[in-house]
């Protein structure tokens, strides 16, 4: 179902994607494959259920945001 391909960029991907402006090349470098590639895994190991979702959690403290209350 899934190689080892596929197992290291669930890795990758629980780890967080970097802040560059191209995040899934980045991860082609880590993999050995194209960027391209990297997409289609991803929307592939989603049809699959492997992958639930892709969301952002923001570190409001780093983007400079602090709470007064």
């Amino acid at each position: 179902m899934i190689d080892r391909i596929d197992r290291h960029l669930i890795v990758v991907l629980q780890d967080g994607l970097a802040t560059v402006s191209r995040p899934y090349a980045l991860i082609g470098q880590q993999l050995d494959i194209t960027e391209d590639e990297v997409i289609v895994r991803i929307s592939r190991l989603k049809q699959l259920g492997l992958i639930k979702r892709l969301g952002v959690i923001v570190n409001h403290r780093k983007l400079g945001y602090c709470s007064n209350a």
